[in-house]
């Protein structure tokens, strides 16, 4: 007698599932071609992929968890826009009743299209000539974390915690080759990219230019409160505008001329365009100021003072803690009137908020640009504070490249000897000020022609000895003169 056992409909359905999604019940194949595992894709997903089944079947592709939707003809040729990032693409291969014959999972990324595929140089430019202050502008694009380093002639400028960096950076004279790369977190170098390039002076002395006033002769002698008036760099510590209250004179100062050759000749970087002029004082614990004149051999004439002037130099402040103001200036005298161009970053104002201020020569005083009325006039706001004087790059492996910057100002001096103080530019950001104080010229004075570049060092109070030092390097001074 045979025993005939019936299956419940339930049982059937589920054995059939089984048979059906068992890839192992099935002789067939399924390859994907693209995209190719663990591969960046830029821009539109290519995806080509083929299957073999002995029954009838479409394809479904599937990508982070989301349907893309069903492919009706074999084999797969078809793109896809999908976002930037990692992705895991499963494409299947599916029968008309709905079971899953085959499927391919790949792993890949895609990068952001919008974006260059490499880490670009935009500037310098391969081949170019740049000034001391070289713009540096680069970006790269990948699909890990990564952070820039910026290398110049084999010196780390610094690190840049960013896709793309656009800065300037004062470096000396001479050939450069510039390396920036793509570092990832885990120190991985992702790529890189080189640019040869020169860095050059670009400044002829001529009636109206007198460039590297800063290589002028030296008269060194200490303490000298009735410098000569000579065509050379002096020391004057004596006399009226010492800086705040109990004020003193310092204890000595000085005047070095630094000469170097070659590229980046030290690794203080001291030279920029292998001269520089170091100026310093030491103090004792009251503030003490010394101010430096650097006047040019060469003479205006006995013509009238030309109207448009412009004073240009590098400057480089060691320890700019040590500094309670910066002031670099230009003068001018002829047929008998004293013309003071004269400009200081102020440190401590506003409670060292910081700003830049332009010489008052009627009052003798100092109008700060900080938007605030003073001696019945309101100037603009132009800040100024220590930080303007750093290290311009972050993360420097070399800690001597502190900071050259560049800084540059241009003046209308009016017929009547006063001056209208007109654009600041700092590490290629320009500052329109058109500020005129309402004064009278610097006075009278005796000689005629003489024009001259100056540096006033001014201490911080001095009460822990940590700014007994008070120097900086200045470089290129140039002052042009024309109508």
């Amino acid at each position: 007698m045979r025993v005939l056992f019936k299956l419940p409909a339930i049982a059937v359905l589920v054995l059939l599932a089984i048979v059906l999604t068992s890839p192992s019940l099935f002789a067939g194949t399924l390859i994907v071609t693209s995209p190719v595992a663990n591969s960046a894709n830029s821009g539109a997903v290519h995806v080509i992929a083929s299957a073999t089944e002995t029954i009838a079947f479409h394809y479904e592709i599937w990508d982070n968890g989301t349907k893309l939707g069903d492919v009706m003809t074999s084999p797969v040729n078809t793109t896809y826009s999908l976002a930037a990032g990692s992705h895991v693409m499963t494409v299947l291969a599916v029968s008309n009743a709905g079971a899953i014959l085959q499927s391919s999972a790949i792993s890949y990324k895609v990068a952001d299209s919008s974006a260059p595929d490499a880490l670009t140089i935009v500037s310098p430019v391969p081949g170019s000539t740049s000034a001391n202050a070289v713009r540096i502008t680069a970006s790269a694009n990948e699909a890990t974390p990564f952070h820039l380093e910026v290398w110049d002639n084999g010196y780390k400028l610094g690190n840049i915690a960013a896709s793309s960096v656009n800065g300037v950076y004062v470096l000396p004279t001479g050939p450069h080759v510039m390396t920036v790369q793509a570092i990832a977190t885990d120190g991985a170098l992702l790529s890189r990219s080189n640019v040869s390039y020169t860095v050059a002076q670009s400044c002829t002395t001529s009636s109206t230019v007198q460039c590297n006033l800063d290589q002028q002769a030296i008269d060194d002698t200490q303490n000298d409160c009735s410098p000569p008036e000579e065509a050379k760099w002096i020391a004057n510590p004596c006399g009226g505008g010492v800086q705040g209250i109990g004020g003193a004179v310092p204890l000595t100062t000085g005047i070095q001329a630094i000469t170097e050759t070659g590229v980046i000749p030290d690794q203080e970087n001291t030279t920029l365009n292998g001269h520089s002029l170091h100026l310093w004082e030491t103090q004792a614990s009251p503030p003490s100021n010394v101010l430096f004149r650097g006047q040019s051999a060469n003479s205006l004439g006995t013509k009238t003072v030309d109207t448009h002037w412009t004073m240009d130099e590098y400057v480089y402040l060691p320890n700019p803690a040590a500094h309670q103001a910066f002031e670099m200036d230009a003068q001018a005298s002829m047929n008998g009137i004293w013309t003071k161009f004269y400009t200081e970053c102020a440190f401590n104002i506003s409670s060292g908020t910081g700003y830049w201020g332009v010489f008052d020569s009627d009052t003798g005083g100092w109008i700060f640009l900080n938007g605030k009325s003073q001696n019945g006039q309101t100037p603009p706001v132009v800040p100024c504070d220590r930080s303007q004087f750093a290290q311009p790059w972050s993360g420097s492996s070399n800690p001597s490249f502190t900071g050259w910057h560049h800084i540059a100002w241009t003046f209308l001096r009016n017929p009547d000897g006063t001056v209208t103080f007109e654009t600041l530019t700092f590490d290629n950001t320009t500052t329109q000020v058109n500020f005129k104080p309402v004064s009278a010229s610097g006075g009278a004075v005796n000689d005629s022609g003489n024009f001259s570049a100056l540096i006033q060092l001014d201490g911080v109070v001095n009460t822990n000895r940590l700014a007994n030092l008070v120097d900086a390097y200045v470089s290129q001074i140039t002052l042009t003169h024309t109508p």
